[in-house]
């Protein structure tokens, strides 16, 4: 065969020392007969006195060209886009797929993000309708004995877009505020922003109580009266699909996101009392025992 000649050593070894390195050549490469070229190759971090140590073997033997492959120069080498297949044949990773992956997650989160402007505006006011992604019974409710707690499709007023994703008004309740005693309270039997019921005879009911916890809120003095405010995000990445149309039995745009266990479609909350359209007191600064109720909760999304 025409060309040099090269000898590559491989060796699986814990540690190898500068006496180590003298006794592989010493055992593979023959001074009467030297390769052109030599590489030892190690999972191992080689110091300078081995570096050492195996630059000398191979000069005083006559190898023309040489090199030391420890595990830092295994590892660049691996991660180098021409070796890609090599990693992901022996590793199962692949870093062009990763980046194929990465930037098709990317697309997918603006184009969502876009739709949602052009369908809601830049300054939503209007309400969606947020639907499970793996619900296959709406518009049946009867299908799910837990509706009721964990509801697979609901209707929320959009409030606001988040740099992560859109910000929903989860709940408006009729609140008690004694700034001074650090305490509060709030009633869940009056939802404002809950749309009324199809049916008149729950319309009615709807009615009835909303006049009812109203009328005793009015009574309440001006400084104590106070509206708890829950809002939450919905993050562009989780959105699946967004239907613009709705359809007969709610008209307005559908989203469609996965529900996890615990927070349902949203990735975060932020829970303030409103003391009038200029005034918000956050939960967490009204005392500690609201603090360790609703955790460490100062902004909607944390980090995107």
């Amino acid at each position: 065969m025409e060309g040099n000649l090269w000898m590559i050593q491989c060796k699986r070894e814990k540690e190898v020392g500068p006496k180590k390195v003298a006794s592989i050549i010493s055992d593979g490469v023959v001074a009467q007969a030297p390769p052109y070229g030599y590489i030892l190759a190690a999972p191992v971090h080689f110091s300078k006195a081995a570096h050492d140590r195996f630059r000398e073997e191979l000069r005083s033997r006559g190898v023309m060209e040489f090199y030391l492959w420890g595990a830092g120069e295994l590892e660049d080498m691996l991660f180098q886009p021409k070796n890609d297949h090599i990693l992901f044949a022996f590793f199962g990773l692949s870093l062009a797929i990763r980046r194929r992956s990465r930037a098709a997650s990317v697309r997918s989160t603006v184009l969502a993000k876009n739709k949602l402007m052009r369908v809601l505006g830049e300054r939503p006011v209007q309400r969606i309708l947020v639907r499970d992604l793996g619900d296959e019974s709406y518009p049946y409710e009867g299908d799910y004995p837990d509706f009721d707690r964990n509801p697979r499709w609901k209707a929320y007023k959009a409030h606001s877009f988040d740099p992560c994703g859109l910000v929903v008004t989860e709940a408006r309740h009729f609140a008690y505020l004694d700034r001074e005693g650090g305490k509060w309270d709030r009633t869940k039997v009056v939802d404002e922003d809950l749309p009324l019921a199809d049916q008149q005879e729950e319309q009615q009911q709807q009615q009835a109580q909303h006049l009812a916890v109203k009328g005793f809120w009015e009574l309440l003095p001006r400084a104590h009266r106070a509206i708890l405010v829950r809002r939450a995000l919905i993050r562009f990445d989780t959105i699946a699909y967004i239907d613009d149309k709705g359809d007969t039995v709610f008209e307005m745009p559908h989203i469609y996101v996965p529900y996890e266990a615990k927070h349902g479609p949203f990735a975060g909350y932020h829970e303030y009392l409103e003391i009038n359209e200029h005034t918000q007191v956050p939960l967490v600064r009204i005392s500690a025992k609201v603090t360790a109720r609703f955790g460490n909760v100062t902004g909607l999304s944390g980090r995107c």
